[in-house]
């Protein structure tokens, strides 16, 4: 189950297990954010369809808010480095889809590059847009969720 909403509309810092279907009952609350949702869903179906389909997903952005109409949905997904096809695959997909599935799905993605980059980590932080906005310290800490069973979906 996932815990309530802080006082500024943001998930209590931390990362929030949980299933798809826990997410979308709980953050697809108007028309808009279910074509959010279903932009999603899409982009799992593309990842799946080229092979990408190990690991965890981070699931955060305005999405994982209290916000009305929220802008996007940020994705973080890992990067098997050990495997280097499916390493390459990965950074292909990312550079080529990129732009178009944040525009057209809004869905805004990030491969995480164990030793190089942790989106998991940074996506933790409220940021300067989100700290200004609600008035808090853009170095504070938020909640994101992670689903471990997305590729089964």
């Amino acid at each position: 189950m996932l815990p309530a909403f802080t006082e500024h509309g943001l998930l209590p810092p931390g990362i929030h297990d949980c299933s798809l279907k826990e997410a979308h009952d709980y953050f697809c609350t108007n028309d808009h954010r279910r074509r959010i949702w279903s932009g999603l869903i899409n982009f799992i179906n593309l990842m799946k369809f080229f092979g990408i389909n190990r690991g965890y997903i981070i699931l955060d952005g305005s999405f994982v808010t209290d916000k009305t109409i929220p802008s996007d949905i940020e994705f973080v997904f890992p990067v098997d480095l050990t495997d280097g096809t499916y390493a390459l695959l990965c950074m292909h997909f990312f550079s080529a889809f990129h732009d178009i599935v944040k525009n057209e799905l809004l869905v805004d993605f990030y491969p995480n590059l164990p030793g190089s980059n942790d989106f998991c980590a940074f996506f933790q932080y409220i940021g300067g847009k989100t700290g200004m906005a609600k008035g808090l310290d853009p170095k504070s800490l938020k909640g994101v969720l992670r689903v471990a069973s997305w590729a089964n979906a």
